[in-house]
């Protein structure tokens, strides 16, 4: 497993979110009515909405951090994250956070049951990587780990609604799918334009000045940070999770 893949090493992907597990929860929470099946999508909101709201803060920082080439290409991406240049101008995701992107997404799998900000862990979360107070080593850490988890991210979600909607039924003009379709195109590395290929122009531009140890030990602190958090909103809903483990 590539280092950076280590933070999807996690029930909350592999056996929640992935293609090859989850069935088994989502029929459960199914069967146990309306409010089960609202707290098992919230608790998908609460192990990924910290992550995706944390991204564009610390490509911010690396922007800060950096000049030439490497500012422009953080600073695009930060943009981008807040919603500021969609793929398709005009809807109402204009100007929408990527964040909320995607807890709308989620949102409109029950849209009569309210999911909201995570804000208890999104303030854990952010106290424990501090993004205002990294150094150059430490956010490149971060969004190296990020980019390269992102395409994964996108498969794994898209196989979780998937799995939803053979098991509820539901249409696919019903799904507020933004999130996951203009996400589908900007991660990965086929093109310059796609997000793993820009966080690799920053780190190259920057390779000599990155404190290798530091780098190294911070991407591991920041795979366990989220793997905390993870804990968290798994263990959430017991009642409906522990279904994984049989």
């Amino acid at each position: 497993m590539n280092n950076q893949l280590k933070l999807l090493d996690h029930p909350f992907w592999h056996k929640l979110l992935n293609i090859k597990g989850g069935s088994a929860i989502i029929k459960h929470a199914i069967d146990l009515g309306f409010d089960a099946q609202g707290e098992l999508l919230n608790t998908v909101v609460k192990g990924f909405y910290p992550l995706t709201a944390l991204s564009p803060l610390v490509f911010r920082k690396v922007a800060e951090l950096t000049d030439g080439d490497a500012r422009k290409l953080a600073y695009n991406i930060y943009e981008v994250e807040q919603g500021l240049y969609p793929l398709v101008k005009g809807t109402c995701y204009d100007n929408v956070v990527h964040a909320e992107q995607f807890r709308i997404l989620i949102q409109s799998l029950l849209p009569h049951y309210s999911i909201t900000p995570p804000k208890e862990l999104i303030a854990q979360f952010f106290s424990a990587v501090n993004p205002k107070e990294l150094n150059l080593s430490q956010a490149l850490a971060i969004v190296n780990v990020i980019e390269h988890c992102g395409p994964h991210i996108i498969y794994n979600l898209q196989d979780f609604i998937a799995k939803w909607q053979v098991l509820t039924s539901m249409s696919s003009k019903d799904i507020k799918q933004n999130f996951v379709l203009e996400h589908g195109l900007i991660e990965g590395e086929e093109s310059d334009d796609q997000h793993i290929n820009m966080v690799d122009k920053i780190l190259k531009q920057y390779k000599n000045k990155i404190d290798v140890s530091e780098y190294q030990a911070y991407t591991e602190y920041f795979i366990a940070c989220y793997h905390q958090l993870m804990d968290l909103a798994y263990q959430s809903v017991p009642s409906i999770t522990e279904v994984a483990y049989t």
